[in-house]
């Protein structure tokens, strides 16, 4: 995996972790272990105390290269790069909190 930074040598964003030509290389492959590990632990904390003050974390894997005129974003077969991204998953932690499965 490489890494891509703005003029300012800093991060595009808060949750920006990388860029990489294969999206399934073995460094996301450890970001991913990483969240699994944290998603485990906020459902077992949640099991325990019945409560949780942290959130479901997801893998955002967005295509980056050129885009065809109708195409909103970039297609995967024509991705030169892929922006890896650790973010919130609200939707699944609003599910766990109020007893939706």
């Amino acid at each position: 995996m490489y890494y891509k930074t703005c003029k300012a040598e800093q991060s595009r964003a808060s949750s920006y972790v990388g860029s990489t030509n294969n999206p399934y290389d073995a460094d996301v492959e450890e970001v991913r272990k990483d969240i699994a590990r944290h998603n485990r632990e906020v459902k077992a904390r949640f099991k325990k105390y019945g409560r949780t003050n942290t959130e479901f974390m997801k893998l955002r894997v967005r295509p980056r290269g050129p885009r065809r005129p109708y195409a909103h974003d970039t297609l995967i077969c024509d991705a030169r790069y892929f922006d890896i991204y650790k973010a919130f998953d609200t939707t699944r932690t609003w599910d766990l909190r109020n007893g939706n499965k």
